[in-house]
């Protein structure tokens, strides 16, 4: 290979590991006069690419993620239903657990999403990582999950795809809610009379309802707090409650509410986790727990949290 064709390979595969194409250097450039400078690529799904970012106003610099949404890459129902409430949600949230938009820029073939970094990945690298958590990790972040839960569900916003790679870490490892593609409001016409039943399989199935399962119209906000009971599960198990490589007897173990924590993990776990997780997991939409009673669980008070963190400290 001569000299010139091995330093356009170089390029070709730089551009490739940055996600930087030909089409979006005019894209760059404008970013770039804006104040944006695009780094590496973080990861990237079906229709969009995730980079990290600089923002840089004066002698300000701030680390950021770039979501880049690929216009032409969408399917119809994504342009005209999805995507539009992604980024009409996006630019109400404010919570502290909530990964926060910075700015919102189009172009003609590309959105750009910058919100906020997240430097410690997402909770299941975290677990795959570190392996299960001990019960007053799970708590301390399962406190700032339902807490955000709880904001969204105030605003009738549900989010549809909660799981653990949705979670994600910042600097001091605390948990924020990331990944809105799939969310909604919940109420029609601002008003709270007018509930949304939703008839769209969202999310992933490991983390479904068995209303999800069994593709029936389902209660958005009820799915959530399942999801929520499922995450929790994972937190202090290491694995799923159920396994979702056959529907049909997941939906079975689901309905009958055939799953158990670990052997090993279930003697150490406090009465208080194991009740709030059945309550999550109630099959039953009806009788399944809701957000302000999750709020007010024995589980999530301050008391808990000391009690589980003194156990730590003395075993």
């Amino acid at each position: 290979m001569s000299e010139g064709e091995e330093d356009k390979s170089k390029q070709q595969v730089q551009r490739q590991e940055t996600g930087v194409t030909s089409k979006s250097r005019s894209d760059e450039a404008a970013l770039l006069g804006r104040g944006y400078v695009m780094g590496r690529k973080l990861g990237s799904g079906a229709f969009s690419t995730v980079r990290k970012a600089l923002f840089k106003h004066g002698e300000e610099e701030i680390l950021l993620a770039c979501k880049v949404i690929h216009r032409r890459k969408l399917p119809k129902e994504f342009v005209t239903k999805f995507f539009p409430r992604e980024l009409q949600i996006l630019m109400v949230l404010d919570d502290p657990n909530i990964v926060r938009a910075h700015s919102i820029m189009e172009r003609k073939d590309n959105v750009y999403i910058f919100m906020e970094y997240c430097e410690n990945g997402d909770v299941l690298e975290y677990i795959q990582r570190e392996g299960r958590l001990r019960e007053s990790q799970a708590n301390f972040w399962s406190r700032q999950l339902f807490s955000a839960i709880h904001y969204l569900q105030k605003q009738y916003i549900c989010h549809r795809d909660l799981k653990c790679e949705n979670l994600l870490l910042t600097k001091r490892y605390n948990l924020k809610i990331a990944d809105f593609g799939f969310a909604r409001f919940c109420i029609e016409d601002e008003d709270p009379n007018k509930r949304v039943i939703s008839e769209t399989y969202c999310g992933s199935a490991s983390y479904s309802p068995p209303q999800i399962i069994r593709g029936v119209p389902y209660d958005p906000l009820a799915a959530d707090v399942w999801s929520c009971g499922v995450i929790v599960f994972i937190m202090v198990c290491g694995t799923f409650p159920f396994d979702s490589g056959n529907l049909k007897k997941m939906l079975r173990a689901q309905e009958k509410r055939e799953w158990d924590f670990r052997s090993r993990v279930k003697p150490n776990l406090s009465e208080e986790i194991k009740d709030i997780v059945s309550r999550l997991l109630e099959p039953i939409v009806q009788k399944r727990i809701k957000i302000d009673e999750v709020m007010d669980h024995d589980w999530l008070t301050d008391a808990m949290l000391r009690r589980l963190i003194d156990e730590d400290e003395a075993s």
